[in-house]
């Protein structure tokens, strides 16, 4: 991993990410730091267990991931899933 970086960006929600990805398109070294055990912020994954079935489900903004086709653009990029 390198250490030197032109920029380290604090947060690995979707706006962390887009910024380290936009950073990185203009050819700058940029680290995304995320305090949880998983990217994505408000577009995370979540798992939730009641009655012995466990359900997968975005645990916020997931209407904000639909409205817009450059949300879906840039998950791709990232590698994410929707």
């Amino acid at each position: 991993m390198a250490t030197n970086w032109d920029v380290v960006v604090v947060g690995g929600g979707i706006a962390g990410l887009v910024t380290g990805l936009e950073l990185q398109k203009r050819g700058l070294k940029a680290l995304v730091l995320e305090a949880s055990g998983q990217a994505g912020g408000y577009l995370a994954r979540s798992e939730f267990t009641y009655g012995g079935k466990t359900l997968a489900f975005d645990v916020g903004a997931e209407s904000f991931a639909s409205r817009d086709r450059r949300v879906q653009d840039y998950f791709q990029e990232l590698g994410l899933e929707l």
